[in-house]
């Protein structure tokens, strides 16, 4: 948010971009966790 406050298209981009990768990692952990969770019977 500051950096596109701040009118910097390269520090915006970049802060984005790590976003997505974060988001990414983060949803490729839960989709692993998900995959191994085996429900109780």
């Amino acid at each position: 948010v500051l950096a596109i406050s701040d009118r910097d298209d390269a520090a915006a981009r970049e802060a984005m971009q790590a976003h997505l990768r974060g988001s990414q990692a983060r949803y490729r952990d839960l989709l692993r966790d998900m995959r191994s969770f085996t429900p109780a019977s």
